[in-house]
């Protein structure tokens, strides 16, 4: 371990290109961050997030302190996720429907709609998206009536729509 080790002591040695930069990032924005694929000393490999300051010590003036610890289970959880969303997305734009997303609220936007949206209504992702409730109001809403027709007949409102007046409209 390299704690509480000067770091030309601890036996590790970086490319001095390498250390000049990071020294540069450091003298720039007071502190630099990043993540690495490591390897232990019995071989095994982790992930490691470190984050190096300066600051000025009253008796050693300059002094660089670097901290890392290991994000090995962060970053696996991370590809787990990812591969989640990716057989998600796959399994949605295979279906033969369309599926969305879209917040809660009379104007929430939409988050996502799948493909199949072209396909069923000729309007684009993009178009989609961009104007979800006009495309719904206006494309859609002689299917809306039939549907709220349908629905009522369900619930006991038949002699209210009968087949005549259904066809009429």
């Amino acid at each position: 371990t390299a704690i509480g080790k000067h770091q030309a002591r601890s036996g590790r040695t970086s490319a001095p290109q390498r250390n000049a930069e990071v020294m540069a990032e450091i003298q720039r924005r007071g502190s630099y961050s990043y993540d690495a694929h490591s390897r232990r000393k019995d071989g095994s490999e982790f992930w490691r997030r470190g984050t190096a300051t300066i600051f000025n010590h009253a008796e050693l003036g300059p002094v660089y302190l670097a901290v890392q610890y290991d994000i090995t289970d962060e970053i696996k959880a991370r590809e787990k996720l990812r591969q989640a969303e990716e057989k998600y997305r796959l399994l949605v734009e295979r279906v033969p429907a369309v599926t969305y997303a879209a917040e809660v609220g009379a104007d929430a936007p939409w988050t996502y709609v799948s493909p199949q949206i072209e396909t069923l209504t000729g309007y684009s992702v993009t178009e989609w998206l961009s104007d979800p409730v006009g495309l719904i109001t206006w494309s859609w809403m002689p299917l809306f009536l039939v549907m709220g027709v349908v629905a009522d007949s369900f619930a006991g409102e038949r002699e209210r729509h009968t087949l005549e007046t259904l066809l009429a409209s």
